[in-house]
């Protein structure tokens, strides 16, 4: 499983001097909260984080949070690794107040639901991620630490290729910390798994470059093109940056108008540097340790090849 790690500086902008007329409450280290937790009890808070930041020599950042709504918006796509079973989310937290030598736990409710409008124009309450599309496996501030994460496993189920999931997240109050300002304990998550067609004849003959199925192998038809295919492309190669020009003029040195679609390269790079049966041998490797983990081989989901297993061309 993949680990997410995107953590997120508290903001200075919660002192609001100047920028507001009435400052956001804060609950502290010495908040008193005797109406939950009995008179003179003291405990630290918790809230999810709003301005990114390195912390602890790791890269972070990706994700957003909107003043509009005031929630912390995270997205994940499985079509950057379409085949994983499963993806865990860290959805950062931030401590307010002292660190302690244990860790705390933080409670949260989950609401994976919405109201629609029937035929007849009911409401009607749906689930906008069924039971079984993901699991919460923590939520905690480790011990001597000022940052935490909800950890959430969200599974790729087959209904990702067509619908997104989408869930909310709101911090409530626990025997370990206090909920921190209401404008910061709301976050909203969704992921899929779409994948983008290959958008113009250049990419498919990529497509058709690596892919049994037309006897032209540089042919600019979609007859055979099936999602199942271009993901097995993507998880055997690696390919999900071909959009990203300053990732790849050096190596190539194609114009930057040649970087265009994020899952294939302009099949004017593989023919040119003569790299495609090289790809095609690797894509065929891959599939077959596909079949010989999974007892079957992966199938075309789509197209003409519709039901018939993903081949990859031989030269």
């Amino acid at each position: 499983m993949k680990y997410k790690k995107s953590l997120y500086l508290l903001a200075a902008a919660l002192l609001v001097t100047g920028c507001s007329e009435q400052e956001v409450p804060v609950y502290g280290e010495d908040a008193i909260v005797n109406d939950i937790y009995g008179e003179g009890q003291s405990l630290a808070s918790v809230r999810f984080l709003a301005v990114s930041l390195n912390y602890d020599e790791l890269e972070l950042g990706g994700s957003n949070y909107d003043s509009a709504s005031k929630t912390y918006l995270d997205t994940w796509s499985f079509s950057l690794d379409p085949m994983a079973e499963d993806y865990v989310l860290e959805v950062p937290l931030a401590l307010m107040g002292t660190v302690v030598d244990k860790d705390r736990q933080v409670a949260y409710t989950i609401d994976n639901t919405m109201e629609i409008m029937d035929e007849e124009g009911n409401p009607v309450t749906v689930e906008t991620a069924p039971e079984g599309s993901y699991e919460v496996l923590e939520a905690v501030i480790p011990a001597n630490e000022k940052y935490g994460y909800i950890r959430i496993k969200l599974n790729n189920v087959a209904e990702l290729t067509e619908d997104t999931y989408e869930m909310s997240i709101k911090i409530d109050n626990s025997q370990d910390l206090l909920k921190g300002p209401k404008e910061y304990i709301t976050a909203h998550i969704s992921w899929d798994n779409k994948i983008q067609a290959p958008p113009s004849n250049n990419y498919r003959r990529t497509y058709n470059m690596l892919i049994k199925g037309l006897a032209n192998f540089i042919a600019t038809q979609a007859t055979v093109y099936s999602p199942n295919a271009l993901k097995a492309i993507v998880s055997a190669l690696g390919w999900n940056d071909w959009d990203d020009y300053e990732a790849h003029k050096n190596k190539e040195g194609m114009a930057a108008s040649y970087y265009i679609y994020r899952y294939l390269p302009h099949y004017a790079i593989l023919y040119q540097l003569n790299t495609y049966k090289y790809y095609a041998a690797k894509l065929d490797a891959w599939l077959k340790a596909y079949e010989e983990e999974h007892g079957e081989p992966l199938l075309h989901d789509a197209g003409s090849l519709k039901g018939q297993p993903v081949e990859a061309r031989q030269y």
